[in-house]
C-alpha cells in the first residue's frame, strides 16, 4: 500500500519521460522502484519526493540498493 501512495505522488509531480501526452515516471515490481526522468534536475526532485514521502510514512529505503544510470 505505501508504494502505491507513493507512485501517485511522483505521477503528481509532473517529474518523468513524456511520450506524446503519456507520463512515464516510474517503474515498479514489489518494493523495487526505478525511476525514469530525461532531465538533470528530475532524478533528484524524485529522489527527494520519495525521501519525504518516506519520513512522513516512517520508511527507511536502502540507500546501498540506490543507483544512477545516464545515458
Amino acid at each position: 500500500m505505501y508504494v502505491n501512495e507513493l507512485i501517485e505522488y511522483l505521477k503528481a509531480s509532473g517529474y518523468g519521460i513524456y511520450i506524446g501526452s503519456i507520463l512515464l515516471d516510474c517503474i515498479s515490481y514489489a518494493d523495487d522502484i526505478a525511476l525514469l526522468s530525461c532531465s538533470c534536475c528530475g532524478p533528484q526532485t524524485m529522489l527527494d519526493i520519495r525521501c519525504e514521502y518516506g519520513f512522513g510514512c516512517a520508511i527507511n529505503f536502502y540507500a546501498l540498493k540506490t543507483y544512477t544510470i545516464a545515458s
